[in-house]
């Protein structure tokens, strides 16, 4: 249990990461979409709940950006992963960490990472 529990402590550290890369990707987007900080994990769920309706908020706006369907999509799709790893690290906070909550949530990251990675290198414009 106690490697799990070292496991979940670093998905969530990885997880609070990808807030900050999605943060600043939607930042830098023609119409620059403004999210706020991620309060830390231990926040009450009233600060917790304007910054993940913001990125709901962000995922609906970014239709209205001036970008191919293939990219805004994209980022829709960033979001939205990113909000299920969220949801994952909420399951494990309540029903525990055991090993495939914790591999879903890896893989979520992963997918995030993806994603991040084809936006960043033009992948989807080709």
């Amino acid at each position: 249990m106690a490697d799990e529990e070292e496991r979940f402590a670093e998905l969530v550290r990885y997880t609070a990461k990808a807030h900050v890369i999605v943060r600043m990707m939607l930042a830098e987007l023609p119409i620059p979409v403004r999210v706020p900080e991620f309060p830390e994990p231990d926040a009450d769920a009233d600060d917790i709940l304007p910054a993940l309706t913001a990125l709901d908020r962000a995922r609906a706006l970014i239709s209205d950006e001036p970008l191919p369907l293939e990219l805004c999509s994209a980022y829709r799709n960033l979001i939205l992963e990113w909000l299920n790893a969220y949801e994952i690290v909420t399951l494990v906070q309540q029903a525990g960490p055991v090993s495939w909550r914790l591999d879903i949530l890896t893989f979520t990251l992963h997918r995030i990472a993806v994603i991040v990675t084809m936006i960043e290198g033009g992948e989807l414009l080709e």
